[in-house]
């Protein structure tokens, strides 16, 4: 097919369209169309807006845990985020590396996370107002204590 090249007035491109031709059938083939799945999934994937908010989350937590534990810590971001396989609504996981911090072994030969849950209350009390506290797991028995945060 030929293409033809029109100028498009409204903001001076150079646009190419090509002649619709129609579509060759072949025999037992159906037409391909997007698929109920793909037309799904592309409803699921989140907004510009929802990424932005995610990376402005996770620096608000990185400046908190600065001011908490000083220069050296730092947020490691982990999860469906980094791998890519987030949707609009996912949580955003961060671990926060606090140098000096690790987890000691009791005499019962259990870890204690002690160490962990006093650095998770630090934090919080660093946290912004852009922040509400929806849940603490800072028990004993839990192996890595975690705080759940909204960010607004």
């Amino acid at each position: 097919s030929k293409a033809s090249r029109q100028r498009d007035s409204t903001d001076k491109r150079v646009c190419t369209r090509r002649k619709a031709q129609p579509k060759k059938k072949h025999a037992g083939r159906p037409q391909k169309q997007p698929s109920t799945l793909s037309k799904m999934l592309a409803h699921l994937e989140p907004p510009v807006e929802f990424e932005a908010a995610a990376r402005d989350a996770a620096a608000a937590v990185d400046q908190a845990a600065k001011r908490a534990f000083g220069a050296e810590a730092w947020v490691l971001p982990y999860g469906s985020f980094v791998q890519g396989a987030h949707m609009c609504g996912s949580d955003l996981d961060l671990c926060v590396h606090v140098p000096g911090i690790s987890c000691r072994q009791r005499t019962t030969g259990r870890s204690d996370n002690s160490p962990q849950v006093d650095a998770l209350r630090r934090l919080m009390h660093q946290l912004s107002d852009d922040f509400e506290i929806m849940e603490t797991r800072l028990f004993k028995h839990i192996r890595v204590p975690i705080i759940i945060l909204n960010f607004s």
